[in-house]
C-alpha cells in the first residue's frame, strides 16, 4: 500500500491553517497560512 496524507483547511476564530495526517488518521502537523 503506497503512503497518503490528507490535508484539510482550517478556518475559524481568524485562523486559517491547513492540517495534515496521514490515510490511517496519524497527526503529522500543520501550516499556519496568516503568517
Amino acid at each position: 500500500m503506497e503512503p497518503s496524507l490528507v490535508v484539510k483547511r482550517w478556518t475559524r476564530y481568524g485562523k486559517d491553517r491547513l492540517y495534515v495526517e496521514t490515510g490511517t488518521g496519524e497527526k503529522v502537523g500543520f501550516f499556519d497560512l496568516l503568517t
